[in-house]
C-alpha cells in the first residue's frame, strides 16, 4: 500500500518540477510523506518515503532526454485534474498506468519536419483531440516546448469532404476546451483518412 501512494505521489509531483524548483518541491513532498506513513513530519520513516519521492523524481527528470513532457503542454487543465484525481480513486493504477503511456507516446512521436518525404501509409496519427463534432489528429508535435505548432489533420464539424492536413496549435485547442483522446489507437494517416474522409 506504501508503495503505491508513493507511485501515485511520483505522478502527481512530475509536472510540477516544470514549474518549481526541487527545493520548493520538497517541503511538498515532506507533508505527503507523512501523511503515506502516518508518522510525525520529522519522523525518520517519513523522511526515508520524502526521500524515496524525490529520488524518483530526479531519476524521471533526467530520463526527460529534454523532452517537454509537462501535460499541461498537452492535456487541458479540466481534464488533467479529473486524470490526477483518479489517480487515487479506485482504479489508480490504470490511470498511472494511461498517464505514463500518453508521456511514452508524446517522448516518442516525431517532431516538426519529422515526417517529411513518409507517403500516408507510413505517416502515423499519434494523439486524437475533440471537441464538439470537431476532430484533429497530431502526427508532429512541435519541436519547441510551446505547442503552437504542432501538425496533423483536422476535420472540422464533422466535414470529411473538407478536412486536411495543416499546422495545428495545441494550446489553441486547449484554450478552447478541446480534449486528448486517452484511448485513441495510433493508426496510419492514410487509414485516418479512409475512415474519415473517404
Amino acid at each position: 500500500m506504501k508503495s503505491e501512494m508513493i507511485t501515485k505521489s511520483v505522478v502527481e509531483f512530475y509536472d510540477l518540477m516544470e514549474d518549481v524548483s526541487r527545493g520548493d518541491l520538497q517541503g511538498i513532498v515532506e507533508v505527503r510523506a507523512a501523511e503515506i506513513t502516518g508518522a510525525a513530519l520529522y519522523s525518520d520513516e517519513a523522511w526515508a518515503v520524502s526521500e524515496e519521492i524525490l529520488r524518483r523524481l530526479d531519476d524521471m527528470r533526467k530520463n526527460k532526454e529534454g523532452v517537454a513532457m509537462n501535460l499541461n503542454d498537452y492535456v487541458n487543465p479540466e481534464q488533467l485534474g479529473v486524470m490526477r484525481a483518479a489517480c487515487w480513486g479506485e482504479e489508480g493504477q490504470h490511470f498511472i498506468d494511461k498517464i505514463e503511456e500518453v508521456k511514452q507516446i508524446i517522448a516518442t512521436m516525431p517532431v516538426t519536419y519529422g515526417t517529411d518525404g513518409q507517403s500516408p501509409g507510413e505517416t502515423m496519427t499519434a494523439l486524437h483531440y475533440f471537441l464538439g463534432g470537431s476532430d484533429w489528429w497530431i502526427t508532429e508535435r512541435d519541436v519547441e516546448k510551446d505547442q503552437l505548432q504542432a501538425f496533423g489533420f483536422a476535420c472540422l464539424n464533422g466535414d470529411g469532404q473538407n478536412a486536411e492536413l495543416g499546422y495545428i496549435s495545441i494550446v489553441e485547442l486547449l484554450w478552447n476546451g478541446a480534449e486528448l483522446d486517452l484511448y485513441y489507437q495510433p493508426e496510419s494517416l492514410k487509414d485516418l483518412r479512409a475512415r474519415v474522409a473517404p
